[in-house]
């Protein structure tokens, strides 16, 4: 058993990819299809795969975590969404994830990921105010996967604590956009593997309010179940699984994003490498 892990550690990593699809799942049914059904986007050079897409809130752009194939560390890099190539770098140095997108006014925003090194930080989109700004009342917590929706003039926050993202998801609440944060008094809202997770925003769909979770009870990413959420308020939370995604030839998606007739997920495969496990190695020294 210990010589398996080894091998596997050393040997194999998971080859994240995106795509997108014209093909959409109808949220109140189990869907499974094949990976043939999405157009792959092409890692540029330099990366060993792409994950965690997002359109920006325009969609006049693509974001993704980009695994750098040197240092073994994700960076938000900018895809063009005619073209799908690489059209800018928004983070590196540290490792970055989930780049979550949001627009409050006129002002677009990005969320990203940065549990491993720092609590969270919300930035403008726009290359000539790109400022970090603290989200206030989250100092000291790190939290993982953030997503927020503005709900009944609040601002709900969704995220993981690195101890228990796999199983627990935690919420915080607003009044305004950089806070500051509340605990909810349900805290934790879901408490259970194959759903906790965060697996992209959350849809406002005919008035119904759609959470995608990504189901972690087998391994990391093995699909999203689709949860309908039926009360939430500053003290009340209540959710129902509707439906689920997921792939009949590879594994995922564990993150899923939708634009007008399009969708764009990740998905990935496990491919033998002779770098596996010295990209690992240097992912946790630069981490």
């Amino acid at each position: 058993m210990i010589f398996s892990i080894l091998v596997e550690n050393c040997f194999f990593e998971k080859k994240w990819k995106v795509g997108t699809t014209d093909f959409l799942p109808i949220f109140d049914q189990c869907i499974t299809f094949r990976a043939t059904k999405i157009d792959e986007i092409d890692v540029a050079r330099g990366y060993t795969f792409y994950a965690d897409p997002f359109f920006s809130p325009k969609g006049d752009f693509i974001l993704v975590e980009a695994m750098n194939s040197k240092n073994g560390l994700g960076e938000i890099i900018q895809l063009d969404t005619d073209s799908l190539e690489m059209s800018g770098k928004l983070f590196e140095g540290a490792h970055y994830s989930y780049p979550f997108t949001l627009k409050d006014g006129d002002i677009e925003y990005i969320l990203p990921e940065v549990a491993s090194h720092s609590s969270p930080y919300i930035s403008s989109l726009s290359p000539e105010s790109q400022k970090i700004h603290q989200l206030e009342g989250l100092e000291g917590l790190r939290l993982v996967d953030c997503t927020i929706i503005k709900h009944d003039e609040n601002y709900f926050l969704f995220g993981g604590q690195m101890s228990s993202s796999s199983d627990c998801l935690f919420l915080y609440y607003s009044k305004n956009l950089l806070g500051p944060y509340k605990p909810h008094p349900k805290n934790p809202i879901v408490m259970d593997p194959k759903t906790a997770r965060m697996g992209g925003r959350i849809l406002t769909k005919e008035s119904r309010l759609i959470r995608f979770g990504q189901n972690n009870c087998f391994g990391y990413g093995q699909g999203l179940f689709v949860n309908e959420i039926s009360r939430l308020s500053l003290t009340e939370y209540e959710e129902s699984c509707i439906g689920e995604i997921g792939f009949k030839d590879v594994n995922g998606p564990h993150t899923v994003d939708f634009r007008e007739n399009m969708a764009i997920l990740d998905f990935y495969v496990e491919e033998l490498s002779i770098l596996a496990g010295y990209r690992r190695l240097a992912a946790r020294v630069f981490k």
